[in-house]
C-alpha cells in the first residue's frame, strides 16, 4: 500500500483517538460556577434577585419556595429550582456526564429530600424554546444521612442527536420531597461532555491500527 496513504490513515486514526479520549468541561468550580461561589452570604435568592444569587445562577419563580446561601452549600425549600444558562453549545455526538453533591439539613427530614440536577439542551441561549434532556440525575437522602453533608450522585446521559446541534446547555436544579420546610442541600456540580464517535469513525480507527501493525 502507498506509504502516504498509510501515513494519512494513521494520522486520521490518531485524531479519532483524540476525539474519543478528550472530555470538555461544561461546569465545575471554575467554569460556570458549579460550586455556587459568590452572591450575598446568608441571604435568600428571591430577596434581591440581581445580587443575592451566585453569579450565573437564578431562581425559577415558584411561589413560596426559596433558596438560601448557606455555609455548606445552597439550602432550599420544597419545590425550589435553580437554573444556569451556561451558553455552552451542544455538538452532535456529545455525551454528558454529571455529578453533584446533595443532602439534607436535619435528621427530621433525612430520607424525604430529593435533589435532581438536569443538563438540558435549549433552542435559545436564554433557556427558552424547544428543549431536550441530555442527562438527569437524582439523589434522595437516606434516613441515616448526616445533616449538612453532601453525598455524591453521578450519571451519564444519552448521545446528542444532530437535530439539537447548536443548541445551548442549561443546568437545572430541582428540589422535591414531602417536607415543606428548609431541608435540602446541593452544591459541587460538575458537568463534562465527550464526543462519542460514529461507527464509521470506529471502523477507521481499527483500520488505522491494522495498518500500523502491518508496517511493522
Amino acid at each position: 500500500m502507498n506509504k502516504k496513504l498509510v501515513s494519512m490513515m494513521v494520522v486520521l486514526s490518531l485524531l479519532a483517538v483524540g476525539a474519543i479520549c478528550s472530555a470538555t468541561t461544561v461546569m465545575n468550580a471554575t467554569t460556570h460556577n458549579g460550586d455556587f461561589e459568590g452572591g450575598v452570604y446568608g441571604t435568600y435568592w428571591h430577596a434581591n434577585p440581581a445580587v443575592n444569587p451566585p453569579p450565573g445562577w437564578s431562581q425559577v419563580s415558584i411561589p413560596s419556595t426559596y433558596i438560601y446561601n448557606g455555609a455548606y452549600g445552597m439550602y432550599a425549600y420544597k419545590n425550589a429550582q435553580a437554573v444556569n444558562n451556561t451558553g455552552e453549545v451542544v455538538l452532535t455526538g456529545s455525551q454528558y456526564t454529571l455529578s453533584f453533591g446533595s443532602g439534607c439539613t436535619g435528621s427530621s427530614v433525612a430520607g424525604n429530600t430529593t435533589v435532581t440536577v438536569s443538563v438540558i439542551a435549549t433552542q435559545n441561549i436564554d433557556g427558552t424554546g424547544d428543549s431536550f434532556v441530555l442527562t438527569t440525575v437524582s439523589r434522595t437522602s437516606l434516613v441515616n444521612d448526616v445533616a449538612y453533608t453532601k453525598y455524591t450522585a453521578t450519571g451519564t446521559g444519552s448521545i446528542a442527536a444532530s437535530a439539537i446541534n447548536g443548541y445551548f446547555v442549561k443546568v437545572l436544579v430541582t428540589c422535591n420531597g414531602i417536607a415543606p420546610s428548609q431541608s435540602y442541600v446541593f452544591d459541587d456540580i460538575v458537568v463534562t461532555s465527550e464526543i462519542v464517535p460514529e461507527p464509521a469513525t470506529l471502523a477507521l480507527l481499527g483500520l488505522g491500527g491494522l495498518l500500523v501493525r502491518k508496517r511493522k
